[in-house]
């Protein structure tokens, strides 16, 4: 990818480790799984972008911390 610029590589880069993030949480049954790999997927898309544009991996885990808490406070409070 030398050649192609640096626009392509961090559009490759991109996609490539939003799907194996999206991967890494895959569970469940096929229908289960699809969703949870592409929604996943674009929320990893989100985090790699924050990582591009602010240079910092702080930012991006950040965000995956916030995620995930509000996911569990969610799940916590539609819980009796």
């Amino acid at each position: 990818f030398r050649n192609k610029g640096p626009a392509l590589r961090i559009t490759l880069s991109v996609i490539i480790t939003s799907l194996a993030f999206g991967i890494l949480h895959a569970q469940g049954t096929l229908a289960a799984t699809v969703y949870t790999v592409t929604s996943t997927a674009i929320v990893g898309a989100i985090l790699v972008l924050l990582l591009v544009k602010t240079h910092r991996l702080g930012t991006a885990v950040l965000s995956h911390i916030v995620f995930n808490s509000s996911a569990v406070l969610l799940f916590l409070l539609g819980t009796n």
